[in-house]
């Protein structure tokens, strides 16, 4: 989830963009021609193509594309993908066996992609948007600043959605990651997948039950729109599908955090109210 700087939350966009039509989120509207020619030149496409063992090991891409292509034990490690569309255009990408440790990346629009037994250990994740993405066995510690990952591909979209009906999300290994702003929704079984513990995040294995169960009036006496906002989100969570519920306390702003350590406790059974 994302929170605002008014101090309050709202949920991440679900409006995946268009790589095609997107170098860079982050680059201004306006690119100046000889930068424009630049990340032409320097972009990466791979369309419908095999690859086997391949190597991009400390490569540097402004932009990163795959269309319909299957990547088996390549490896990525200390790549920096300054955008990544990791599967483009109505055909998934997969990626068998590939090593993405050490790498930076930023994927507004990672695209339908999955990834099998994957590693990415020491990675610094800046945004991962998975609306489509399916990941298997994979292997995560480093940090993962903002993102989410989705349990069913978006319908409600000008594209066509994929076909499946969920995204596969299971043995993944997140326990040496560093979680900040990260969403597991929509109907992500948590069961299936190892996670980080300790003072920094909330579980709560039965989320309906949690919320219900939350003396509302007495934190939002004590806490005010703060748990208002975190109350609708969680809300918003189990109306999504999602059973159980994760959150990193660090993702919130510092004004925040004393009420999420107050709701960990509660999640943990340590405190009535």
């Amino acid at each position: 989830m994302s929170n605002n700087k008014e101090g309050g939350l709202r949920p991440p966009s679900l409006h995946m963009s268009n790589p095609s039509r997107q170098l860079n989120e982050k680059m201004p509207k306006t690119i100046p021609p000889k930068q424009l020619e630049r990340l032409l030149r320097e972009r990466k496409v791979v369309d419908q193509q095999t690859l086997d063992g391949e190597s991009f090991r400390g490569e540097r891409w402004p932009d990163f594309v795959a269309i319909g292509s299957t990547f088996n034990h390549c490896d990525f490690s200390n790549t920096r993908f300054e955008q990544a569309c990791f599967g483009g255009g109505i055909d998934q990408s997969r990626y068998v066996d590939c090593c993405f440790d050490g790498a930076e990346i930023y994927a507004s629009a990672p695209g339908n992609a999955r990834f099998e037994r994957c590693t990415f250990r020491n990675a610094k994740i800046q945004v991962f948007r998975g609306i489509d993405a399916e990941f298997i066995d994979c292997l995560f510690s480093g940090v993962i600043k903002k993102g989410f990952f989705n349990g069913t591909p978006l319908q409600d979209r000008p594209t066509r959605p994929p076909s499946r009906e969920y995204n596969e999300f299971r043995g993944n290994d997140f326990s040496s990651a560093k979680l900040l702003d990260v969403s597991f929704r929509t109907g992500i079984d948590l069961h299936l997948q190892q996670l980080p513990k300790g003072d920094d995040y909330i579980y709560a294995e039965d989320g309906r039950r949690f919320v219900q169960n939350l003396p509302s009036i007495e934190l939002t006496e004590k806490y005010g729109n703060h748990f208002s906002a975190i109350e609708r989100v969680l809300q918003m969570k189990l109306d999504g599908g999602q059973r159980q519920i994760f959150l990193s306390i660090k993702g919130f702003p510092v004004g925040q955090r004393a009420m999420l350590t107050h709701l960990k406790r509660i999640a943990e059974g340590n405190l009535l109210a």
